[in-house]
């Protein structure tokens, strides 16, 4: 019996988790739209600036905004 192996990416995984953090910390800042949620709208906008930082060093293209992908 042969070992089942997943399909290689040429994308590294660090490109892929920064880009679900990126997704994940947009549609958060999204919700958090309130005077009562600054605090936590601040925390997932810097959540999302270290997310594209990684993006942008692999493709500019890639990086996440606030109001949706670009």
């Amino acid at each position: 019996m042969l070992p089942i192996v997943a399909p290689t990416s040429p994308v590294p995984d660090r490109i892929l988790l920064a880009e679900k953090a990126a997704s994940d910390a947009a549609y958060l800042v999204r919700l958090c739209g309130t005077p009562f949620t600054a605090e936590a709208r601040e925390y997932q906008l810097a959540e999302l600036a270290r997310a594209n930082k990684v993006l942008a060093s692999f493709d500019p293209r890639l990086v996440v905004t606030a109001g949706g992908t670009r």
